[in-house]
């Protein structure tokens, strides 16, 4: 049975996006020939199958293909996995933390690369062609709100390349939650402290911020400041990332027992 049977759902080859344009053509080719070559998935399942396992002396390599059925993009975390043999006897289990799988979109299918080390293995273990990994328990992962910028097209090119980047870099976050990032703090003239923090929402509608509590603390992270603001305009469309920018006058309090070269904040009290 195929990925195309007739009850089953078709998947698209996903890569991670920093290795997409590091593929060459004939290699996406031989992967979504090797997706095809696995039974049928049907609506609404995860799973993992094993494309190759080979043993470099030290570790047990094994290429998989991380399957993904739903129609939410899914991140696994923390995962544990089972290696078993051609009669499904177990031959080692092992968490892996998979932060470089990356997102899998919904309906698709990403490759990756298991190493299971074998210094963790009893000696003697048989290893061939036959053994494949396997789900080890329930599996862990988030249901993805897949984030994109608001109203940067009038800024130049290079600054939305660069911020889209940045964006990517951050840890996920689960569909619903709305999640606020330091992106820069920093003394300005007159002991005013300027702050600019991104805004991420993953909510299904407009989240507003309203009040917005803030601790400010310097290198050694002794508190300069604290308080909470009352904020007018910070709105947010859903499913949608924006940076907003505001100045905290310090200006009454002593500064020079503070070490200012590094300033860090939290929004908290």
């Amino acid at each position: 049975m195929s990925n195309s049977d007739v009850n089953c759902v078709k998947l698209k080859l996903s890569l991670h996006p920093d290795e997409e344009a590091l593929v060459s053509d004939i290699k996406k080719m031989m992967l979504e020939e090797e997706l095809e070559e696995f039974d049928g998935i049907k609506e609404n399942d995860v799973n993992i199958r094993t494309s190759y396992v080979f043993d470099d002396g030290e570790n047990i390599e094994i290429g998989v293909f991380f399957r993904n059925a739903t129609k939410d993009d899914l991140h696994f975390t923390t995962l544990p996995l089972t290696l078993v043999d051609e009669n499904e006897n177990i031959l080692v289990s092992e968490t892996f933390k998979l932060d470089s799988l990356g997102e899998v979109p919904a309906y698709s299918a990403r490759p990756h690369k298991i190493l299971f080390s074998k210094a963790n293995m009893p000696e003697n273990i048989n290893i061939n062609k036959g053994c494949k990994i396997i789900f080890s328990e329930q599996i862990e992962t988030l249901n993805v709100a897949h984030i994109e910028y608001e109203d940067i097209e009038n800024i130049p090119f290079e600054m939305q390349m660069f911020l889209k980047q940045s964006l990517n870099t951050l840890p996920p976050i689960e569909k619903g939650q709305v999640d606020l990032t330091t992106y820069e703090v920093y003394m300005e003239k007159d002991n005013k402290v300027k702050v600019t923090f991104l805004v991420r929402n993953g909510k299904n509608k407009t989240f507003k911020v309203e009040k917005l509590p803030i601790t400010i603390y310097d290198k050694n992270k002794e508190i300069i400041h604290t308080t909470t603001l009352e904020i007018d305009g910070i709105e947010l469309n859903s499913n949608k990332a924006k940076l907003f920018s505001f100045t905290i006058d310090c200006s009454n309090k002593e500064l020079s027992e503070f070490d200012l070269s590094v300033l860090n904040l939290e929004f908290k009290r």
